[in-house]
């Protein structure tokens, strides 16, 4: 009797053990089943702000493309901004644009497919010609191949930028929203449509469901399930208030939807991108996962201690696959960046090379052969990398066609190695896959130290690979090549810029041009050079080139001008006999409005006759703006001399010479160098001979040695300048160069 109660009392505390188990193995099934769902509706929203990010940045691109037409128009006449837009049909084709347009402001339309007509009544000319960036609502376009289309439409400031006086609009099709919103999702099963808040469909991906009747969400879902009208709803009072978040309603069958509003106003309305996704996908995700715990209960029924060992390796085991698939790159199938950040930090002592992958012609790949090829292309570059890595090495996707790789222990040989490897396999890809050439940029950082914040390290990787890019044939950089000294030190010379200007710390030196025949000084041209407070004097070559990347260039050519013409003026008063002083003129000062009259007011209130202060200007600068002949022509009817400087760098064109009227050709010391080779002598004779045909005058730049001179003088060249006879001077020493007779003894 008291076995039977034992024995009752063991089955008993085994059952409820196993109850107990039992309870707490569903408990657990419950909670990974809430965990699979939440990583699932992580990755559902992943998904839908990845299509909305390509959407914003599909629709700021072409806005910022407007915008660079319409700052290019800003400057020119009417009858030119019409001209101008009718050499834009590459540009329409290279965006998607299926024409660019620019619009007078009677409304009056001038477009890139020759198609004129009257867009006074358009919403979109009503937004931009009172100052509005716009996207129009979708419509039927019926010019040329009929589809539906948005238009894109900026403003075109008048030359002073004080008016409105046109806008810029282009023709998007809207399929191409479609195309953006295509990709592949939740193994095809997953898709997405752009709408605006009233409802009405803008875009559909191409695995949207067929309702074609139906060109309004909410009416077609209000006719799928009347239980989604609380759904509708619900969604409405979001989009109002421009919210993003997941719902769960029936379309055709039940669908998880995560809404997301889009950062422009489509139609002047408010837009959202809405991902669906089925139930029955998420669910099949976790499906394995739940068969498994439900046989873990069975096998618990029976053997108690095995059930326990195996549901806690089991839990274990799926927890680990759970998180394997947060770290999967959904295009590679390799890790991500989260995985790689992870990893990283947390090796204790890294040792090797942070190491930031690019491409130089992804985009194109995908523009002109489709995101399937893109994305063929992306998995045949993480093959490619993955070939190179060793044991302890990390690769990841970072994102688009860029690739974060670790290459742990290997030295700059080793590491050198590996890249040649990956760019000559890459530029295979091309020929294998049947897309546009292909080629890969590294940037490097040399990991010393325990990895704190990926983000930082990548960043130096990052700037490594911007030098990289500039560095022609050799297509990777260390980060130790980056000049961050060079940077600072031209973020100071800008910040000092006013200062020095104002404190008149730029000084004017002057070297002589001397006659061929006489050796005498007949000229000079004008230089300048920065001298600091203690004396000490900063190379040219170091704030020009700063200067004209930042448009500083122009208001120290208007300073080093207005100081000739003030010195030509004191000379003149001292009773000396004047001599022309050249003055350079940066591509960067021609492009601004009203020179010609700047330049003339100056010369005017210094009281300096104009033919004594010649331009010179470069033939690049020439090349890089169109208008520069006109600008040259009302120069010269100033009575401005115009020198064509640098010519032999690499620019010259005989066509430039026939078409511009200028007074002098500067020859440069690139061509000066090669007297005395059969080649070079035989073309400074053709080039010296044709000048002075067509009636200008010829100046040999760099002349340096004595057999240098005896040729230029055969030859017949005008002038003469270089270190043969001077080098750049102060005023003094210059003065006494001269032989001005009030110069100081």
């Amino acid at each position: 009797m008291g076995i039977n109660i034992e024995w009752k009392k063991r089955v008993h505390t085994i059952l409820c053990s196993l109850v107990v188990l039992c309870i707490v193995v569903m408990v657990c099934r419950d909670l990974v089943r809430k965990e699979v769902e939440n990583q699932l509706q992580e990755n559902l929203k992943d998904v839908a702000l990845q299509n909305e990010e390509i959407i914003e940045k599909e629709i700021g691109e072409k806005i910022r493309v407007l915008q660079v037409i319409a700052g290019d128009l800003q400057p020119m006449k009417d009858y030119k901004r019409i001209r101008y837009v009718s050499m834009l049909k590459p540009v329409a084709n290279a965006y998607g644009f299926k024409r660019v347009s620019y619009t007078q402001g009677n409304g009056r339309s001038h477009t890139t497919d020759s198609y004129h007509k009257s867009v006074s009544n358009m919403e979109y000319f009503d937004k931009s010609i009172n100052g509005k960036i716009y996207i129009s609502d979708l419509f039927v376009d019926t010019i040329g191949v009929e589809g539906k289309v948005n238009v894109f439409s900026v403003p075109v400031f008048s030359p002073k930028g004080n008016t409105i006086n046109g806008v810029v609009y282009a023709t998007y099709r809207t399929e191409m929203f479609q195309e953006l919103i295509s990709k592949d999702s939740f193994d095809g099963q997953g898709f997405s449509c752009v709408i605006q808040e009233e409802g009405n469909f803008i875009a559909r991906s191409n695995k949207f469901p067929k309702r074609q009747k139906f060109g309004n969400l909410f009416t077609l879902l209000q006719s799928e399930n009347e239980d989604n009208a609380s759904v509708i709803q619900e969604l409405q009072i979001a989009m109002d208030k421009k919210r993003s978040g997941n719902i769960t309603l029936f379309f055709g069958e039940e669908q998880y939807v995560y809404f997301s509003p889009i950062a422009y106003k489509i139609g002047g309305k408010k837009c959202y991108l809405l991902t669906f996704v089925p139930v029955a996908v998420m669910e099949e995700r976790s499906f394995h996962l739940e068969n498994y715990m439900n046989l873990l209960m069975v096998v618990c029924l029976l053997v108690f201690m095995i059930v326990g060992i195996t549901f806690v390796h089991s839990l274990y085991h799926k927890r680990e696959t759970l998180r394997r698939l947060a770290y999967q790159d959904q295009v590679t199938g390799g890790e991500n960046y989260a995985y790689f950040e992870e990893k990283i930090e947390q090796l204790k002592q890294p040792k090797g090379y942070l190491v930031s992958l690019d491409t130089d012609a992804f985009k194109i790949v995908n523009q002109t052969c489709g995101v399937e090829k893109g994305n063929a292309v992306l998995m045949e570059l993480y093959c490619i990398i993955k070939e190179t890595l060793g044991q302890d090495d990390l690769l990841a996707r970072d994102n688009a066609d860029r690739f974060l790789v670790f290459y742990s222990g290997v030295d700059k040989e080793e590491l050198l190695i590996k890249l040649n490897e990956i760019s000559d396999k890459v530029r295979r890809l091309p020929h294998k896959l049947h897309i546009p050439k292909l080629s890969t940029y590294y940037g490097v950082y040399n990991v010393l130290e325990k990895v704190e914040d990926l983000d930082v390290v990548l960043n130096y990787a990052n700037e490594a690979r911007n030098v990289s890019k500039k560095k022609g044939k050799q297509k990777y950089a260390f980060y130790e090549e980056v000049d961050f000294q060079q940077i600072s030190n031209e973020n100071e010379l800008k910040a000092r810029f006013d200062d020095a200007v104002q404190n008149e710390e730029f000084e004017i030196w002057y070297q002589p041009k001397y006659c061929a025949q006489t050796k005498m000084v007949d000229g000079a041209e004008a230089l300048v050079r920065w001298r600091n407070e203690d004396g000490t004097m900063i190379p040219p070559g170091q704030f020009i080139p700063v200067f004209e990347k930042n448009g500083m260039i122009a208001k120290l050519d208007e300073y080093v001008f207005k100081k000739v013409c003030t010195q030509q003026q004191s000379w003149r008063e001292r009773g000396e006999s004047l001599i022309p002083i050249s003055i350079n003129v940066s591509r960067a000062t021609l492009y601004y409005e009203n020179v010609v009259e700047l330049y003339t007011e100056i010369a005017k209130e210094t009281g300096v006759d104009p033919k004594y202060v010649p331009l010179e200007i470069t033939e690049s600068a020439m090349i890089d703006n169109a208008d520069v002949r006109e600008l040259a022509e009302e120069f010269q009817n100033v009575g401005f001399p115009l020198h064509l400087d640098d010519f032999g760098t690499g620019y010259s064109s005989l066509a430039t010479l026939n078409v511009m009227n200028f007074d002098t050709l500067k020859i440069d010391k690139s061509l000066v160098d090669h007297i005395g080779d059969k080649k070079g002598d035989t073309l400074l004779f053709h080039v010296i001979q044709l000048a002075k045909s067509m009636g200008m005058k010829v100046t040999a730049e760099g002349v340096e040695t004595e057999e240098q001179l005896m040729f230029l003088q055969e030859k017949e060249c005008t002038n003469i300048q270089g270190y043969f006879f001077s080098k750049p001077l102060p005023v003094h020493d210059f003065e006494k160069k001269c032989n001005y007779c009030n110069c100081p003894s």
